[in-house]
């Protein structure tokens, strides 16, 4: 009876095994499920900087935003983030590149982080225009969550991104008489003031023009001149003006009527030499205003075109500096 116990236990050990193998897999114990993502957004964000930044110079921003896991409860916590402000000209396309941001802590789904940050930035030159700008939560993505396209939220602001100054060079010619007069300026246009809402004025800083006039009659007669001047910062309405809301640029440059003359010569056959005052067209700058503006390509950095009165065209090309 002894011999036989061994044999016993081994035939007992190997049914044990059979059974535990032969048991069916959802008898096992089943895996607890795993929580949804979290969900970050931006319920709330208030611009409450100026309403223009400046290229290549340090700009002081400042926004407000209230970040947010909207995930429902039950969800996981998100991990710290970074919200940071983005200027869209349309939401999904191309934005400014900023580094204006804040961390954001770890929140707990449905939970809310309300913060203002303020800081410097400076906007590289080839973003010049008119933006809208947005909060965007979990920048750049390091948080993997339930929704990744529900992150940014809009201001209900403009901002404009504005040149300090435009530089460059205006032409135009008159006839009038039989006798044609050009000109050519260098020009260098200066940021002045916001004048109206989302309109800008930008000052003539400094003009160097120079005029020549010629003419030649049937009858012999002939007729020249050359004159120069240099205005700098004339007093009135002249200047270069930007519609921030529509990106539209307009503008006129008049020699007033104290700026001094120079003298055309016209000589005729058995006459004696006459003297007529110079310049013919006192307008050497002129965009054709609100009717005729300069409307650049979005992310310009030179503004050129003509525009024409009667027999006056006027060309310009201006370099953003």
């Amino acid at each position: 009876m002894s011999g036989s116990r061994p044999r016993v236990l081994a035939t007992a050990i190997a049914v044990a095994l059979s059974v535990l193998l032969a048991a069916p897999a959802g008898a096992r114990k089943p895996k607890k499920p795993r929580k949804p993502r979290p969900d970050l957004i931006v319920t709330g964000v208030n611009w409450d900087g100026s309403s223009y930044l400046i290229q290549n110079e340090l700009n002081t921003i400042t926004f407000d935003d209230q970040t947010m896991n909207a995930a429902r409860k039950g969800s996981r916590t998100a991990g710290p983030s970074t919200t940071a402000l983005r200027l869209y000209q349309s939401y999904g396309g191309p934005f400014v590149p900023t580094t204006v941001s804040r961390p954001v802590p770890a929140l707990k789904p449905r939970p809310s982080s309300l913060a203002q940050t303020t800081k410097t930035a400076r906007i590289g030159p080839g973003f010049l225009g008119t933006y809208v700008p947005f909060a965007c939560a979990d920048t750049p993505d390091r948080v993997a969550e339930r929704k990744e396209r529900n992150n940014c939220t809009s201001a209900y602001d403009l901002v404009t991104i504005l040149a300090r100054k435009w530089m460059g060079t205006v032409t135009g010619a008159w006839s009038t008489n039989g006798i044609q007069e050009k000109w050519t300026a260098e020009v260098t246009f200066t940021f002045d003031r916001e004048t109206h809402p989302n309109v800008y004025a930008y000052s003539i800083e400094l003009a160097n023009i120079s005029y020549t006039a010629s003419a030649t009659d049937p009858e012999g007669c002939t007729s020249s001149g050359s004159g120069g001047y240099t205005i700098c910062n004339p007093i009135g309405g002249q200047g270069l003006f930007l519609h921030g809301d529509v990106d539209q640029y307009g503008g006129d440059g008049v020699l007033n009527g104290g700026a001094p003359r120079y003298p055309i010569t016209q000589t005729c056959p058995h006459n004696d030499p006459l003297q007529l005052p110079g310049p013919l067209q006192p307008d050497w700058f002129l965009t054709g205003g609100e009717g005729n503006p300069i409307v650049p390509t979005h992310g310009y950095t030179s503004l050129a075109g003509y525009a024409t009165s009667g027999p006056t065209p006027w060309h310009w090309v201006l370099h953003a500096q």
